[in-house]
This record gives structure tokens, C-alpha cells and sequence, in this order.
């Protein structure tokens, strides 16, 4: 209606049962109109957003500086139609990626379309997020396998990421292939996310080929001299009965290759880490400013009851900020209800590769929790340095994450991080001179 007859339609309604439940949307645009702001009414079961306004109210940290236009104008108007046609937009965009399943190389229009579609489904699942809660809201959480929409959505996204990973398996047309692609170089929430999901499967596909030449040999024979001060601190500080003595007491598995179907998981995980951060925050919740950020409890909690992820996707995301204690996840509060003042635990490993050892608190990181943990911290340091314009960015970020994560108090795993100086070495292509490792 006209801005000017708004008044005159209100006033003829007042008093009425129908002003009376109902709720009124408007724009920013009109708020020195009605001097007020009314917002979505998240207690409606069936609320959705059409204004790119509300969303970015709701996700402050999703609005794009690097072509701002594009992307506000794209996200209003896949924001504006019905969740069935934002999926149907999708289904063409898979169908589109299919057909380079079968090419040699990523090239650079495919390396495109991955970050088109990836930046898209991180703001329909923001957008259906919405549902899922209000649905748990007005339903009891154990009837959500009843919610068909849930998970017909996310097989689909799943199917989507699942495609993805397999493509990034073959080699690139140029090493920094992402490094110019705007859905992979902003300062904001869905960039990120983007940068870890393709991060996160370059390392792990690095690290089963580091596994399969034979890199626990090399280990084992640095073990003592690099690595043993350090799992000896987190056996200390956990008062863990077996003491790491050798690289063998780390796992109970040793270190073995990613299968492919835990990649996917793996990769999932990387996607949805932050999916709980809204807010405009520093991504590593050590840092003094983030004190008490919680993030990664709340994804935990969100893909697990709303998202219709499995346990080691969302194991993963749950655990991505404990930094062995110095940071927050579901392990620290489990630990610190059950053995926080006793001189013993049921903890045997340090590291392991099966999510229910970290529910039966026998044992004291995920792999890739830890994997995760290193290549969120590494891009998002990255990122806050690189705005000073710096030279070699890479080798700064690594050496002050081996001084503050490493060599004062031990924060992340250092044969993981080991293994991802060697990535940053042979597959970016970076020059790394500054850390010990």
C-alpha cells in the first residue's frame, strides 16, 4: 500500500482481532515513517524472510564489501521467492556442476561455479534455519525425524558437497586458482566458510598422500626431539594415566588415510562450522576480545537437532574451538563435569579418529576437530594480517601460531599442524622458514 495511507488502513483496524495476532513487516526504508522497527516474528511457525534488510539483522556478518552490488542484489532476490524455488534454482546449478565431473582439470569457470553454488547454499540454509528452529520450537525435538523438509534439503546439499569434494581431487589449472574469486576473498562469514570447506579438502587429501609416503617413519624417528615435550604437557594437564612415550600412544589407531566417505563428513563439518556465528567476531576464541564465545557449542547443537547432519560432522563442529582446554566445545564441558577435580580419568589416547570415543571420554581430540581447529585459526589470522599488506603472510601466520599455540602453551595438535606447513609448503606453494617443525 502507499506509504501514506498506511495511517488511515491502521487506524480503520484498531481494536480489531485481526491487529490483535497479527505481526507487521516492514523495511528499514519506512522506519522514519512509523518511527518504529518491527521485525519477523520467529515465534511463527511458518516465518520466513523476504527482505535482504531483516536477513542481514539477523546475519550481520554475510554482507559483501568485494562486489557489493552483485551480491546484495543476488541475495534480495533469491531471498524474495519460496524455499521450493530457491531449491529448484539450486537442482540447476548441480545439474550444471555434473557436467565437469568428467573434466581433467579445475579450471577457472568451474572454480567459479564451486564458490557460486557454495556461497548460495550457505544463505538458503541460513534462510531455512529459521524453519528448523521454529519447528523444534513448537515441536518436541524426538518428532523431528517426522520433518520431511529437513532432511530433503540437506541430502541434497550433502549430495551437492559430496560432488564438490570429489572434483577437488583433481588437479588445478593454476595453484591459487581461489585467491581472485570474489565468493572466496571477502572479509565476511560465507567467504570463510567457503575458504575452509576447499582448505580443509586440499589438506585432507595432502595428508592421506603424506600417509602413504610413509610419514609416521619420519615421525616416529622425530618424535622424541620434536614432538614429545608437547603431548607430555596435555597428558599432564588431563592427568591422563597413559603417558606418550611414543608416537603409537597418541592413537589408539596410529595415523591412518581418510576414507573417502569421512572426507565428505569432514568437508561438511568445514562448511558448517560457523553456522551459529552471527555476529561480526574474531574466529578463534582465544583471542581476549572473544572471551566466552560459544559458537561452536551452538553448531554443534543446531546441525544435530535442526540440520539433520550425522555424528561426525557435527562432532567435528562442536569440538573445532577446545584448543586442548584454552578454548570452548562440547569436550571441555564434559570434561569439567566429570573429572575436573580428580586425580585420575578413563582417557586413553590424546587423538582419535571415531566420535564416540570422545562421548565416552576415552579419548581427548577428534582428528578432524584438530585438522579443522588449525585451518579455521590459519585463515583467519591470515585474513586480519593481510589487511596491513604484508610480505610472505603465510610464513608470519605460521610462526605466530606455533608461538602462541605451540611453544607457550599447547593449543593445537603440532603433528597435524606439522602436516599443514607441509600443504601450505607443496600444494600452496608458500614459503614457510620461521617454525621449529
Amino acid at each position: 500500500m502507499p506509504c501514506e495511507k498506511i495511517e488511515d488502513v491502521l487506524f480503520s483496524l484498531e481494536g480489531s482481532k485481526y491487529i490483535d495476532s497479527s505481526s507487521l513487516y516492514v523495511s528499514k526504508s519506512l522506519i522514519s515513517i512509523i518511527e518504529k522497527q518491527s521485525t519477523i516474528d520467529l515465534n511463527k511457525q511458518h516465518a520466513d524472510i523476504h527482505d535482504i534488510n531483516i536477513f542481514y539483522s539477523l546475519y550481520k556478518n554475510c554482507e559483501f564489501e568485494t562486489d557489493k552490488e552483485y551480491y546484495d542484489n543476488h541475495f534480495k532476490e533469491l531471498i524474495s521467492i519460496r524455499n521450493i524455488e530457491r531449491i529448484d534454482y539450486l537442482k540447476e546449478l548441480f545439474n550444471k556442476l555434473k557436467l565437469f565431473t568428467t573434466q581433467n582439470k579445475v579450471d577457472l569457470e568451474l572454480a567459479k561455479l564451486i564458490g557460486n553454488i557454495l556461497t548460495d547454499i550457505g544463505i538458503i540454509e541460513r534462510l531455512n534455519l529459521i524453519y528448523h528452529l521454529n519447528y523444534i520450537k513448537q515441536n518436541n525435538i524426538s518428532d523431528l525425524k517426522n520433518y520431511h523438509n529437513v532432511k530433503k534439503d540437506d541430502l541434497l546439499f550433502a549430495d551437492i558437497i559430496g560432488t564438490i569434494v570429489n572434483i577437488l581431487e583433481k588437479e588445478y589449472e593454476v595453484h591459487n586458482i581461489y585467491s581472485n574469486i570474489p565468493s572466496f576473498s571477502d572479509d565476511n562469514v560465507i567467504c570463510h566458510s567457503n575458504r575452509i570447506f576447499i582448505m580443509m579438502v586440499e589438506f585432507l587429501y595432502y595428508y592421506n598422500e603424506e600417509i602413504s609416503r610413509c610419514v609416521a617413519s619420519k615421525l616416529r624417528v622425530d618424535y622424541k626431539k620434536k614432538y614429545y615435550e608437547y603431548y607430555n604437557k596435555i597428558g599432564k594437564k588431563y592427568n591422563l594415566l597413559t603417558k606418550a612415550d611414543r608416537i603409537e600412544d597418541i592413537s589408539k589407531v596410529g595415523l591412518r588415510k581418510i576414507e573417502q566417505n569421512e572426507i565428505k563428513h569432514y568437508a561438511r563439518a568445514a562448511f558448517w562450522h560457523d553456522i551459529a556465528l552471527v555476529d561480526v567476531l574474531p574466529n578463534i576464541p582465544i583471542i581476549s576480545n572473544n572471551e566466552g564465545d560459544n559458537h561452536s557449542i551452538l553448531g554443534f547443537n543446531l546441525l544435530k537437532y535442526c540440520m539433520a547432519q550425522n555424528e561426525y560432522t557435527y562432532t567435528t563442529v562442536g569440538l573445532h574451538h577446545e584448543y586442548y582446554g584454552f578454548g570452548h566445545g562440547i569436550f571441555t564441558n564434559m570434561y569439567n563435569k566429570q573429572f575436573l577435580n580428580k586425580n585420575y580419568n578413563n582417557i586413553e589416547n590424546i587423538l582419535t579418529y571415531d566420535p564416540n570415543d570422545i562421548y565416552a571420554l576415552s579419548a581427548l581430540s577428534y582428528f578432524p576437530a584438530k585438522a579443522l581447529e588449525i585451518v579455521d585459526s590459519y585463515d583467519s589470522l591470515y585474513i586480519n594480517a593481510s589487511k596491513d599488506g604484508k610480505e610472505n603472510i603465510a610464513n608470519e601466520v605460521i610462526n605466530y601460531m606455533y608461538e602462541n599455540f605451540l611453544e607457550y602453551d599447547v593449543k593445537i595438535d603440532p603433528i597435524i599442524f606439522y602436516i599443514f606447513i607441509r600443504y601450505l609448503e607443496n600444494i600452496k606453494k608458500i614459503s614457510i622458514y620461521d617454525c621449529p617443525l
